[in-house]
């Protein structure tokens, strides 16, 4: 059941372009998966996510001249990930499984997929032939990543492999964070109201029902903090879905002041007002606007601080969706980084004199990041850096992230 179904999830993510971790959300709930086929499912489908072209590498001697729908492509990696990866599964179950999922599929193509599988020698794999293949990262993005961060740019590609950590908020309003620490529940070292879990779904945790604690990553938790909000504020989040960033200046807030979170879905709107209320917030307004076009909804000059966590490549958080190493090209970048612009610009009218912006993203790409920022002030003459900070992901095994800070000091 665990393989069927994570070769059903791989053909959603790689031929329908469905988002791994939504995708993978959605498989769990559907199925009625007991702990250990949840598991594996789950190591199955991040696995080969994570090692995609390194996997495809590997099988290609075993496939010259063949030409092969994506659903045995994706069969045949999900199979040699656990010959190559999960060492306490035998290779006969491993296959026999691969050959009966193959059935269900194609009669005729189980009988390649087992002449495949059992032809595979661990001993004579085929030697990537570039670091793009070996750390599974298409060639435009491998290209950008070692240009911007050459002395970094290996501990980054590393990076993109490493498990994240198990890491929530506290809700600082309702409690101190020292009071939560037990066996499962250490301190983050990299946030103040950051905790990390040993293990379990913190969705599930008892914490987490009562409110107590909200998912979030520890860099995504510092961009509240940089914000730095104060209880009587009065608060822009522009795109503020899925709202751990709305929630948490909440916190910061002590549930007073007011912040309006908007967002351009509806549906996601959803998501916050579901987040306040088992959180206990009530100093939140919801607004459902296009953020690029917030002058015609808001007063000029009407926020003391406004949070611009813009849509963006993702770079930092590839660890948590690998397919974003796949599907990375110049069209898209720039596509999203005219889309930015235009928020920024559109925000920073909103914004009272002596006021401050952050802008922040979750990529690692410069020209989403500091030079949207120079460019910014360079047409801005009103606007001065106050600070900027950039969080790579192999620094504290955290999601990369880059905030700046920008105040406004004249009309």
């Amino acid at each position: 059941m665990a393989r069927r179904l994570a070769l059903e999830t791989l053909n959603n993510i790689f031929s329908k372009k469905q988002y791994s971790n939504l995708a993978i959300s959605k498989a769990i709930k559907d199925n009625d998966l007991n702990d250990k086929d949840n598991r594996l499912f789950t190591e199955i489908v991040y696995g080969v996510l994570k090692n995609k072209m390194l996997l495809d590498n590997y099988l290609k001697p075993y496939l010259e001249g063949k030409v092969l729908k994506d659903w045995t492509r994706h069969l045949l990696a999900l199979s040699i990930y656990q010959i190559l990866f999960l060492d306490k599964v035998p290779k006969y179950a491993i296959i026999n499984d691969a050959v009966e999922i193959a059935k269900e599929y194609e009669y005729t193509t189980s009988k390649l997929i087992n002449a495949v599988l059992r032809n595979f020698d661990v001993d004579c794999l085929y030697e990537p032939p570039n670091e793009s293949v070996e750390y599974s990262i298409n060639e435009w993005l491998y290209k950008q990543i070692k240009g911007q961060y050459k002395d970094d740019y290996l501990k980054i590609l590393k990076s993109f492999n490493d498990k994240p950590k198990l890491s929530a908020r506290v809700n600082s309003w309702k409690i101190k964070r020292e009071k939560l620490l037990n066996e499962n529940i250490k301190l983050s070292k990299i946030s103040k109201d950051g905790v990390i879990f040993a293990k379990g779904n913190i969705a599930n945790s008892s914490e987490y029902q009562r409110g107590l604690v909200s998912v979030q990553d520890e860099s995504s938790q510092l961009v509240s903090l940089f914000l730095n909000p104060s209880k009587n504020d009065i608060i822009l989040d522009v795109c503020s879905a899925p709202g751990g960033k709305t929630t948490h200046i909440a916190e910061l807030m002590e549930n007073q002041g007011t912040i309006y979170a908007n967002d351009i879905h509806e549906h996601k709107i959803e998501l916050i007002k579901g987040s306040c209320t088992r959180l206990g917030i009530t100093n939140v307004e919801f607004t459902n606007y296009d953020g690029t076009k917030l002058k015609k909804v808001f007063l000029r000059e009407n926020f003391d601080k406004i949070l611009l966590d813009v849509p963006c490549s993702g770079w930092g958080v590839i660890a948590r969706k690998p397919e974003i190493k796949y599907f990375q090209n110049n069209e898209k970048v720039e596509a999203i980084r005219a889309i930015q612009i235009s928020l920024l610009n559109e925000a920073a009218v909103l914004l009272k004199i002596n006021g401050c912006l952050v802008y922040s993203t979750c990529t690692l790409n410069k020209g989403e990041n500091e030079v949207q920022i120079k460019n910014f002030l360079k047409n801005n003459s009103n606007f001065e850096l106050v600070e900027e900070k950039l969080i790579l992901p192999y620094e504290n095994n955290t999601d990369g992230f880059y905030m700046a800070k920008i105040k406004k000091v004249k009309r």
